[in-house]
């Protein structure tokens, strides 16, 4: 294949051969038209689509490089240049929560134990054994823990028997049934017909990426992946402190994601719902959707939410790269975004027990956080009523349905360096810190992050943000981010501004979203502003009795600058609430006396 770079109507096209760098994709984003790419996938005799949206303006790449968004070049390059067709690439169905999906992993020197492993490619071998065997792996537990003694010792002598068969192949400890059902995977190779038993510690696969598309039939959960497009972007826009992963637009050949995921998919997720827990059901509905959609694409109901509007044999959706792990469900700590919950926790009653987190009462001024005990507790909690005012105001404008008990955290190391704030993941602290010995640390914070946000945008989803109001029970904010959300609502009603070009350009006209999803999202944030006849209470009328002290990074200053001394508190900004709303001013970023 001849490689090809051309600059066209200023978007980047690049053939599949071709990879692009950092500096390439900044030159061609700034022409505000995005970077797009075609691989081309011999097999199917089809092309797939691969695009990183551009920004929406004023946000450039140089301005990305800060907080949680650092890493964000970085990453929507290497989402652009992943290759599906390289063989140590496989995709493998998700079979967690309730919506089909995609992991895209890498393996790298897999087979190490057994010679005829190595007749099986890479590729093959993830897709057609390791993901088939995940799922056989928690059936057989499940079916162990059902058996009485005298069977789990018919079990352990059959399986010392194989043991025994494969002695000298690989090591393995006798007499641990339960360690060894943990620790590895009962394959039978199709060209041999013996046995292969694969340890887990010599397993080398790594997650990318994970790949979501639209599902939305009755039978199945709710899933919309412009969503996430939305999120990424206006999250940049409004310069949030959340974490909200980068998204890139990819499309699949329907044909080549059905035989390499979409049937192993619909498979395995009827035997979890058969032999495992019922609660699978809507996993396996929306594995069969998408599969017969792939198949048959009349049987989906809204074709344009799967189909690629440029290529009807294409599916399309998005690829994320997730950060961090869930907080705590059921837990009483402070350190918990997502409250104690119920046993059987409904719709209501998550958003109740999401309201009355420490962290959200702290937003609430119900619990003064300038009381808790160390100056850097304190600074926990001006991240979290930062993160938590954020996160109630994206989910309250983008509709969103299913937040709560979804959202993520990463614990960092957090220092100064030259007056500048920096962090650290944990496990990289010690290294750093022996190469940098003039940082001064400040101890470990909790981040959030909002990993799954495909439940947006959609008018006949719920927006729960909206039904209990959580924007107007916000009593400490970021000044500024209060700001930006005005100048946004005034962008959003202007057709001649940037930022509804932007939207219309890159959202609307290729399909992406409606033209009455669009006006939705301007709707929402006028009414959490302003308010309507549906919701009274807003930010506007609030606003004066809002405490504008929210400012994290100022306050780690103050903690070295005062020697971390116990009376540390941050300072109250003076803003004039009825300048800031009025929107008299052009700056979009602080409105203030």
């Amino acid at each position: 294949m001849i490689q090809l770079s051309v600059l066209f109507l200023g978007i980047l096209f690049i053939s599949s051969s071709t990879l692009l760098s950092e500096e390439q994709c900044q030159e061609h984003m700034e022409t505000q038209a995005g970077c797009i790419r075609y691989e081309q996938v011999d097999a199917y005799n089809a092309q797939e689509k691969v695009w990183i949206l551009p920004h929406i303006p004023p946000v450039s790449y140089e301005s990305l490089n800060e907080d949680i968004q650092k890493d964000d070049v970085k990453d929507e390059i290497e989402l652009f240049n992943l290759d599906f067709n390289k063989s140590n690439i496989a995709l493998c169905p998700k079979l967690k929560s309730t919506s089909p999906g995609t992991y895209v992993l890498e393996s790298s020197n897999y087979f190490r134990s057994l010679d005829d492993a190595k007749t099986l490619i890479e590729q093959k071998f993830v897709e057609e054994i390791f993901c088939p065997g995940k799922v056989e792996a928690s059936i057989l537990a499940r079916q162990i823990r059902k058996l009485n003694k005298e069977r789990i010792k018919a079990v352990r002598d059959k399986k010392d028997d194989l043991v025994a068969e494969l002695e000298g192949k690989i090591e393995i400890k006798k007499g641990q049934l339960n360690i060894v059902l943990q620790r590895i995977n009962l394959f039978q190779s199709e060209e041999s017909g013996s046995f292969l038993l694969i340890p887990l510690e010599k397993q080398k696969l790594k997650k990318l990426a994970k790949y979501k598309v639209t599902m939305n039939e009755r039978d199945t959960s709710g899933t919309y992946a412009p969503s996430n497009l939305i999120y990424y972007q206006f999250s940049r826009f409004l310069k949030t402190r959340v974490g909200v992963p980068v998204s890139v637009y990819r499309e699949v050949q329907a044909t080549h994601h059905r035989v390499r995921v979409a049937e192993n998919g619909e498979k395995l997720a009827r035997k979890l719902k058969e032999n495992v827990s019922k609660s699978y059901r809507q996993l396996y509905n929306g594995w069969k959707r998408l599969r017969a959609a792939e198949e048959n694409p009349g049987t989906y109901f809204m074709k344009k939410n799967i189909f690629s509007s440029e290529n009807e044999e294409n599916i399309w959706g998005i690829l994320i790269k997730d950060k961090g792990d869930r907080y705590p469900h059921h837990s009483k700590s402070r350190n918990s975004l997502n409250g104690i919950l119920p046993s059987k926790p409904g719709y209501d009653a998550r958003q109740v027990a999401f309201m009355n987190s420490t962290p959200f009462k702290a937003l609430r001024g119900e619990i003064d956080w300038k009381s808790f005990a160390t100056p850097l507790e304190r600074l926990q909690y001006q991240y979290w009523m930062q993160e938590l005012s954020e996160i109630v105001i994206l989910d309250f404008i983008f509709s969103q349905q299913d937040r709560v008990g979804n959202i993520d955290y990463r614990d960092y190391i957090y220092y100064l360096e030259d007056n500048s704030l920096g962090k650290k993941k944990i496990n990289k602290w010690n290294k750093f810190k022996a190469k940098n010995e003039s940082v001064i640390e400040l101890g470990k914070i909790r981040r959030t992050f909002l990993n799954d946000n495909d439940a947006g945008v959609r008018l006949a989803y719920s927006n729960f943000s909206k039904k209990n109001n959580f924007p107007g029970l916000i009593r400490h904010m970021d000044h500024r981010f209060l700001a930006r959300l005005i100048y946004l609502n005034n962008s959003l009603k202007d057709a001649e501004s940037s930022q509804y070009k932007y939207l219309l350009k890159n959202f609307v006209e290729p399909g992406l979203i409606s033209q009455r999803e669009f006006k939705q999202i301007g709707k929402n944030l006028d009414m959490m502003l302003f308010g309507s006849s549906r919701i009274k209470t807003n930010l506007s009328k609030t606003c004066d009795e809002i405490i504008f002290d929210v400012d994290p990074e100022s306050f780690a200053k103050q903690m070295v600058n005062n020697n971390h001394n116990d009376l540390i508190q941050t300072s109250e900004v003076n803003v004039n609430c009825e300048k800031l709303f009025s929107g008299s001013s052009e700056d979009e970023y602080i409105i203030i006396e």
